[in-house]
Order: structure tokens, then sequence, then C-alpha cells
């Protein structure tokens, strides 16, 4: 993407030079707003304009409050009251109609000219046709000939992450951009490669006058941040000023991500979030969440710690466009923009057999809600649900062999919908498409490790256990035990692998594998399978492979594995593809703290399977053992505060797969504040202890001995840890 860094640049330089502008502004406003919180009377002049008070009201149908603003003869009359006080209670509709909006939500996948992945960004339809983003998200109509738009990518209330629907932008149908405004407006296919119509979407309208949030109010924000699935912010953003064509709004929770629509309490769109005032170090540094300094990598834009976000008002972004030449075509698409579309009776879908739209509604688990499409997309707006968990999954026979055919095949390759999926619809027109390899060389991997045994047998690991332990003196003081393990760990890690070929030939397939057949977020405890993972990652890395000039006709696994050039090809892309894919690989020892280098990074003792959203929470920050009533800022991944993170699952993995790099790699951690240090230790033993080394662990370290050649020594012997070993391995101070 042509120039991005220095866009990005000017962005945040001309929002952060607007911040400091509205500075003594804001401070006026933050006093009045403070009397308001406290139950005084503010001045409620000094905040907002008259007309746009007026506006407001009568938009949320207090005609006769609207009516008094504009009679200034009634001192008395507060509107500011008026319009926050029906937020103190809020009508189920709040909910259904949020879920009406993130219909129209999508992940922008930015892709150049020969397909690779250069980023993610936000976007919302706001007509039938027509989706809005940023500039610096497509900045230009061949950027977004290369790119898509990704619907329904998200978890599902069930905990299913769901398949995304995939369209191609057509900018040669409909193109305008703005750089200063840095909105983007491109027209999207009727109907995707698989038939799904753009229109059964429905869409979120641009509403040309202002008045549709004013100062001191909160507003909402649907994003997909850093690529992730879709998640919300929920009036944890309050408005704190207009200048000019921007509203600022103060940010508690992390940003919504560029091209997000910021949605009123009646999920109206009143702004365009297109970039934040990020928090600066005393050297004018960018500040990553964690106190880290930003890089200027363009996937840890989400990272960054802001202080304050900006959107474009909807209100400005309409006023250009109507003073712009159109053609009749684009005039139509753009007129519908316009259009409020009739509100859809979600309700309806909960009873079984009710006709919804002239169709019926699904009666099995998964059935998609779909209406009939013309030729030109039309189609009747319904929901697409899932009402229980699919199950893909074959769990384990105790007693068969692991991987075999009976215990973890994988499904009937026919059933792996690769060409459906959505890694495979981001491929753009004109690359080579080898899909048929994907079900192929995924079942190469998952029947990888083929043992004659159960998942565990815990017989030939205790054999294997007292061969690989023979001669080691495991009685000594702490000081010479740190140095003999340090030695013994290093010398028998024989196989030292790529990263990639550690994760995609061990981790998902083998290694990491539950008893039950699946994989689990190290850090919630969610349930992933690894058949979606390897053949996604496979589905893009194999167009990618062609589309560079690798002969992928006929490959076979280890030709696939071994290739370290094509690895190092599309290495890059493949972690940007993971980051945002339902999966991805958590580092125990963060690579920063390491700073990425071999072979602690493919080391696959402390690699586990994770999922963006927990990735991104947890960040670089070391472990913490919260009591119960600390205060905290909670998720499904856990816990986090400052310098501090607390998996919610997981505790006892995590610790000994830290011990263990602790005594493989002495002196690499403990030298700098942000890291784990040694005053972390009794949190490392506490989780040791409490949640001890079960059959999923022992599987762990008896497969990672046969993939790279070392094992654990304190998930062999547990009552090895002590505090006094594990201070061993941290730098000296």
């Amino acid at each position: 993407m042509a120039n991005i860094d220095t866009r990005l640049q000017q962005l945040i330089e001309a929002t952060e030079n607007r911040f400091h502008r509205s500075k003594p502004k804001r401070d006026r406003l933050s006093v009045e707003m403070e009397k308001a919180a406290r139950g005084g009377m503010p001045d409620w002049q000094a905040l907002d304009q008259r007309a746009r008070y007026a506006r407001r009201l009568e938009r949320l149908g207090m005609v006769a409050a609207a009516e008094a603003v504009i009679d200034e003869t009634d001192s008395a009359f507060n509107p500011l009251e008026r319009i926050l006080g029906v937020n103190e209670l809020t009508g189920i509709a709040f909910v259904e109609r949020a879920l009406i909006a993130a219909r129209a939500v999508a992940r922008v996948e930015i892709r150049d000219r020969i397909g690779r992945l250069l980023g993610f960004g936000s976007g919302v339809l706001v007509s039938p046709r027509l989706l809005m983003t940023n500039n610096h998200v497509l900045g230009d109509a061949a950027e977004a000939a290369n790119s898509v738009a990704q619907f329904e990518h998200l978890v599902s209330a069930d905990g299913i992450n769901m398949d995304a629907r995939t369209f191609r932008f057509q900018p040669g149908v409909f193109f305008r951009t703005h750089e200063e405004l840095d909105f983007t407006l491109v027209a999207v296919e009727p109907v995707n490669r698989v038939g799904d119509g753009l229109r059964t979407r429905g869409w979120c309208p641009l509403i040309a006058g202002s008045g549709k949030a004013v100062i001191g109010e909160r507003v909402n924000i649907i994003q997909h941040p850093g690529g992730e699935r879709m998640q919300i912010t929920v009036r944890d953003n309050m408005i704190v000023t207009l200048v000019d064509d921007f509203l600022q709004y103060k940010a508690d929770t992390k940003p919504g991500s560029s091209g997000s629509g910021v949605f009123n309490e009646q999920w109206e769109l009143a702004a365009l979030h297109h970039a934040g005032v990020p928090a600066r170090d005393g050297q004018n540094r960018i500040l990553l969440q964690d106190g880290s300094v930003w890089s200027g990598r363009r996937e840890d834009l989400h990272k960054i710690k802001w202080v304050a976000n900006e959107g474009t008002r909807i209100s400005s972004i309409v006023k250009h466009v109507e003073t712009l030449a159109l053609t009749a075509s684009e005039r139509t698409l753009w007129q519908e923009a316009l259009t409020v579309p009739p509100l859809p009776n979600i309700w309806e879908l909960f009873r079984d057999g009710t006709s919804v739209s002239g169709s019926e509604v699904a009666s099995e688990p998964g059935d998609a809600l779909q209406g009939p499409i013309d030729q030109n997309g039309a189609a009747s707006w319904l929901f697409r649900l899932s009402f229980g968990p699919v199950d893909t999954v074959q769990p384990f026979a105790p007693n068969a062999s692991f991987g075999s055919s009976t215990t973890h095949s994988p499904a009937d390759p026919s059933a792996i919908d690769v060409i459906n999926s959505s890694a495979s619809d981001a491929v753009p027109a004109g690359q080579p498409r080898v899909d048929a390899s994907v079900p192929r060389l995924a079942e190469q991997i998952f029947e990888r490790f083929r043992h004659d045994s159960p998942y565990y047998d815990a017989d030939a690991d205790s054999a294997a256990r007292d061969l690989y332990w023979r001669g080691v003196d495991l009685s000594l003081p702490a000081d010479d035990l740190a140095t003999h393990l340090k030695h013994h760990l290093e010398e028998t890690h024989t196989e030292r692998h790529s990263y990639a070929t550690a994760r995609h030939k061990f981790l998902y397939p083998a290694i990491d594998v539950r008893k039950d057949g699946t994989l689990k977020n190290v850090y919630s405890g969610s349930v992933l399978d690894p058949r979606e993972a390897i053949s996604r990652e496979l589905a893009m890395v194999l167009p990618r492979a062609e589309a560079l000039g690798f002969e992928t006709a006929g490959i076979d696994l280890e030709r696939l594995l071994g290739d370290d050039e094509l690895w190092e090809a599309v290495e890059e892309e493949a972690l940007i593809r993971e980051a945002a894919s339902s999966f991805n690989c958590e580092h125990v020892v963060c690579q920063s703290w390491f700073d990425r280098r071999q072979p602690m990074k493919a080391d696959l003792h402390h690699l586990f399977t994770c999922e963006p959203g927990c990735n991104s929470f947890r960040s670089n920050i070391p472990y913490w053992a919260f009591e119960p009533t600390d205060e905290a800022e909670r998720d499904l991944c856990g816990r986090r505060e400052g310098n501090k993170f607390e998996p919610e699952f997981g505790h006892g993995p995590v610790a000994r797969a830290t011990m263990y790099f602790l005594m493989r790699y002495p002196g690499e951690l403990g030298d700098r504040r942000s890291e784990l240090t040694k005053n972390r230790v009794p949190v490392l033993m506490k989780w040791h202890e409490t949640d001890p080394p079960g059959e999923y662990e022992k599987h762990r370290n008896w497969l990672t001995e046969t993939a790279q050649g070392n094992r654990n020594p304190f998930i062999d012997f547990p009552g090895l840890a002590t505090a006094a070993l594990l201070t061993q391995g941290f730098a000296k101070s």
C-alpha cells in the first residue's frame, strides 16, 4: 500500500494538532460536564449549539422539548438533562438495533495487486451497495479492487467462530474518497461467488443533518481492531468536543479501528472513526498500551495507547459528496445511502416456522436464513443464526492409535469447504487456485504423528522420561542444578525448527491437541478446530506460493514444510493472516522479551494455541495472581491491570512452560521492568502447585521430545520446582 506510513503519520499529526488546538475549549467544557456528573446545573449553552440540541431532541421524539430550546426565554430549561436522561433506563430495542447495525459492519482486508495481505480496517455498509471506510484504509480505486470486505467475522454466542462472508469491491461502479475528511465510499459486488446477497445485510444510512449526538453524550463503536473478530464498545466513548468537521471523544477502552462506525444511542451513524491522539513519552515517541514504544508497525496500530479518539462527522461527509459531480448511476447509488431501510423484526426469528419476509425460519442448527436473490442481489433482510455448537471434531478413543483414522482422522476432505472459505475468497481474481491440494495436505499434516499408542501412553512416557534424565543429578543445590539443567536441555534440543514448521507440522495438528481432538485457547479455554486452523493457513499459503513462482503442483507434505525459501517468502503474510484468524500462536514467554530470536521463537515447550483477542488482551504483560477482590479489567481471557495479567484458564501449563524457559535460556528474562522479573516467581509457584500437570501436559511433553529432543523437567518432576531454583534463571541484577 503506497505511502501508507506517511499517510498515517500525517493523519495522526493532523489529529493531534486539532486536539491540542481544542484544549482550551475542552477544559471549559469539562468543568460543565463535571457539574452535570455531580447532579448540578451545567451551562448547557456553553457545551453545544442551541440548534444542535433542538435537532437532537427532535430525533429523540421530544418535540416540545425541542421547541423549548428554541424559545430562549426559558432560562431554567436544561436540554442536556433530557437528552442524557433517556440513557438511564434503556429498552431492549437498544440491543436489537445493535444487532441490526452489526450486520452491516465488515472487516476490510487490504491487499496489493499480487494478493499480499497488507493489513486490515473496518467498514460499514451505508446503502445496499456502498461501503464506507477511511481514505487511509482504501486510498485509491486500485487498492479497493485488490481488497475485500468480510461480514460476520465474529464469535457467536455459543462460542463458534463464524465463517466470514466475503465480498469484493467494485470501484469501477462507484469510488469517491477524500484525504482531509479521511473517508472512502466504494461499491461492493451485489452477490458474492457463493451466492450471498449483499442487500440481505441491510445498511446504516447517512443522515445529512447535524445533531445526531451532542457533547456529553456517549457513543458506541462496532469494530475489528487489528483485524480481530468483531468487537463492540458500548457507551465507553464520551464526546468531549467538536472541532470543525470532526467529533472528538474520550476513549475509556481500546479504540475503534480505522473505518469503524461511531453510533449514537439509537444506533444511528454519528461519525466515521478515523484516528486517535496517541500517548507519547518524554522523547515524543508513541507508546503502546503496555508502556513500550510503538515500532511503527502497521499491525500494532490497535495496541497504541490513545488518550482520545476522533471521527469525521457524517454531516460533513454528506455535505462533501453532495458537491461532487456524480453520474446518473452513481447518483442512484448515493441516494440510497440517504434512505432509511425498513427495520426487520428479529423477534420473529425465535419462533419456529414463523414466516419472516416471506421465508421460513431455519429449524436445524447452522441453517442459513436466506431469502430469494435476484440478479441485482435484491432479497428479504434476514439474519443468519446458529442455535448450537457444530460437532465437527471426533474425540480420541482412549485405547486407539493416536492420529489413526479411527481416532483423529480429519473429516471427509469434501467436507472441508476450503473453496468457499474466507481464506480462499480473499485471493484476488486472476490468482492461481490450488484449493484441491488443501484437503490432501491437511490430512497428511494431521496424520504426521502416527503412533501405535493412545493419545497418551503413561508407560511409554515413563520409559522415555527415565531414559532422558538418566545421568542427570536432580538433587544438586539450586545454583548447580540450574547450570546442569541448562546444559542438558540445550544439548538435547537437537531438532531446531523454523517457526512455521513448529506451528504447522507439530503444534496445531498434534502437540497442542486435547484428548477430545480439539484445540483450546490457552487463556480462555474456548474450543477451536485443528482442521480449520491448518486448512485455512494452507488455503492462504498455497496460492501465494504459486503467485511467487513456487511450483505447487503435486507438492507433498515434506516439501511444503521443508521449503525454507517458500516460508521465508510468505511468513510475514502468514503471521498477519494468523493474527486475524480464528486462532494463532501464543508465546507464553513473549517474543519481545527475547527479541524474537531463535531457537526461543520456535521452542515448542512454550508455544500454545490462542486467539487474537486473547493475544492482544495479554499483549506482552507478565503474569500476576490477582486477589478475587482486586479491581482489574476483565475479559473472557482473564484479568489485566497495568503491568499485570492473569489468564482465566491454563494457569499450571503456562507457569511450567515459563519455568522451563528459565532453565533452558537463563539470563534472557528479568533485565527490563516490563518483562517477567524475579518478584513474579511466587506467581509461577502458586499456579504450579494449585494446577499440577495432567494428561494434556504429559502428552505435550512426550510429543515435544519426539519433535525437538528435550523435555520439561517440571512436568516430569513437579517437586523439582523451588523458588531458589527458578530465580537462577533470571538475568543477574
